[in-house]
Formats: structure tokens, sequence, C-alpha cells
């Protein structure tokens, strides 16, 4: 546990992580390694274990789930970037303090969605999109034809699927 203003936050380890998300801890590790997720707390020595909050188990979560759709970790990276920098944005405005947000907070009311899909050299890419509630159309700029769409991920859904799991394991 780790101490925020009042409350106290519960951190995973290494190993309960790979366990909430179904992977084996070989995974989370690469994506340590690689400099992509960065947990709450690093391993301080010998035999002890990485920390993980909830926001970087989302972290995990997203980096999985593109790195299986054949995306870069370059772009992952970017993905995980724009995610946090949009909590920058919420933490800093509007007298928004720590202890009122959750970390890929959605109350905004809008849904926030990547769009992954082949560029004309046919790697992989994203294209996010911000859509109301009720919205039934994305969209997509020119250069994205709708033939080249891999997938679209409401990211939210990836959100609330990991809190339930972390819920769920206690």
């Amino acid at each position: 546990m780790v101490c925020y203003g009042t409350g106290m936050i519960r951190l995973y380890k290494t190993k309960e992580v790979a366990e909430i998300l179904g992977l084996n801890s070989t995974n989370v590790e690469h994506y340590l390694r690689s400099g992509i997720v960065v947990p709450e707390r690093r391993a301080s020595g010998r035999g002890s274990s990485h920390k993980f909050s909830v926001s970087n188990i989302i972290d995990v979560a997203v980096t999985k789930f593109l790195a299986d759709q054949g995306i870069s970790l370059d772009t992952v990276n970017t993905v995980l970037l724009y995610l946090r920098h949009r909590e920058l944005i919420r933490q800093t405005t509007g007298g928004v303090t720590m202890a009122q947000i959750k970390p890929y907070d959605t109350s905004d009311g809008m849904i926030h969605t990547l769009v992954i899909f082949h560029r004309d050299d046919g790697e992989p890419d994203v294209f996010f999109q911000k859509q109301e509630p009720g919205q039934r159309t994305i969209a997509l700029p020119d250069e994205i034809d709708s033939c080249r769409i891999i997938t679209i991920v409401n990211l939210g859904l990836i959100i609330v699927e990991v809190e339930r799991k972390v819920h769920a394991f206690g």
C-alpha cells in the first residue's frame, strides 16, 4: 500500500499483475525493460518486486492488446503518452486535485476510440478518435481507407475490464 493524501492505494507485485491479466511475468518484465510501462515503484534490490498501481496495470493491458495487434512498441508508447497526457491536462485544470481523479478517467462523457489500421507500407498504425455518446460513425482522415482497418477499440472497455479484474483479484 502507498499513501496519497488521506487515502491508501493498493499496489500489486509483478507476479500479481501477470495473474490479474492472464499473462506470465516475463511479458510484464519485457514491457518494463522496454521502458513503455513504468511501475509505481521499482524493485529496490535482490528479492524485491516492482509495485504497480491500477493505472500501471492498465498500461500493461493496453500495451499487450496493441502488441497483439502487431503495433510497434514505439506506437504503443505514443498511445500511452496520449492517455497519460490527457490525464495530466485533467489534473492541472479546473482545480481538480489528484485525489479527485482516476487514471484513465472517461467521465468527460466522450468515447475514446483507437482505430488500428494498415498504412500504405503495410505497417500497422493507430488513429485516435473522440466521439459523443450515441455517435454511430467515426470520422476517419482521407488517408485511412476503411479496407485497411484492422480493428476499432473503445479504450473505456479495456479500462473497465482491467478494473473489474483488479477488483475481483482483491
